[in-house]
């Protein structure tokens, strides 16, 4: 940083305050000798401010009528200062970080049932095209499923081991073992077989998900595969343990 006594020193023609005849206080003018503006940056700023919207169409007209000189310009400009602008560019990102994250929340606060909205279509089909191959996945979206029923429709903030004790992997185990003739994991992900409770989720009444009916509801020993059809046709009729 230059000493006081050297740094060289201009009026600003519109504030008329004496400032350092830098980049940070003057915008770069080639015409001008010293090669910055005459007006500081601050009422610059407010200048464009204040005139924006009469000087907009203007402006919009100039740059369709030389949009190519421009744009090679523009172009030109940033290939030659390509790491200043990028060390620019990572400036204004920490330097306004903070300020961003916050807006952002704002936004999202304000327009969730917009952005939710938006969203759906790209989110659902994302899900169909993992549920129809991910059999990992799948199991687990089953299993929330069936929970949300057991829990009277509430949802559990616990993740399925910690809640059931069990991993997906080790339901995928249990089940394969049960497998009766013509059952494969193809018809279970084609959802032509069910994770079926042997002893009803309806028997155990209205449970609480920390409770001793919980857990014995969905032990692995109370699950099995089962035909659709036939899941659906015995309803809540409790059979013989397998």
């Amino acid at each position: 940083m230059a000493d006081a006594d050297t740094t060289v020193f201009r009026t600003c023609t519109r504030c008329k305050v004496s400032k350092p005849a830098t980049a940070e206080f003057f915008h770069a003018y080639k015409r001008s000798p010293d090669g910055r503006r005459a007006i500081c940056r601050i009422c610059r700023a407010e200048d464009h401010a204040e005139h924006r919207d009469e000087r907009l169409p203007q402006r919009r007209a100039h740059y369709q009528a030389n949009k190519e000189r421009l744009c090679a310009t523009v172009r030109a400009y940033y290939v030659e200062n390509a790491e200043a602008q990028r060390q620019r560019a990572l400036e204004r990102h920490f330097r306004n970080h903070e300020d961003r994250l916050e807006k952002m929340r704002e936004y999202r606060a304000a327009n969730v049932d917009a952005l939710n909205e938006r969203r759906r279509p790209k989110a659902r089909a994302a899900f169909h095209a993992r549920y129809g191959t991910d059999l990992e996945f799948t199991l687990k979206h089953r299993v929330r499923a069936l929970l949300r029923v057991t829990l009277q429709k509430g949802r559990s903030g616990k993740r399925m081991a910690e809640l059931l004790g069990y991993t997906a992997d080790d339901l995928r185990m249990h089940l394969e073992r049960q497998f009766t003739k013509g059952m494969s994991w193809e018809w279970f992900m084609a959802g032509e077989i069910h994770i079926d409770h042997i002893i009803p989720v309806a028997s155990f009444g209205i449970i609480e998900e920390d409770s001793d009916a919980f857990r014995q509801c969905w032990a692995l020993p109370n699950l099995r595969p089962a035909w659709a059809k036939d899941n659906i046709s015995r309803q809540d009729k409790v059979l013989t343990l397998l």
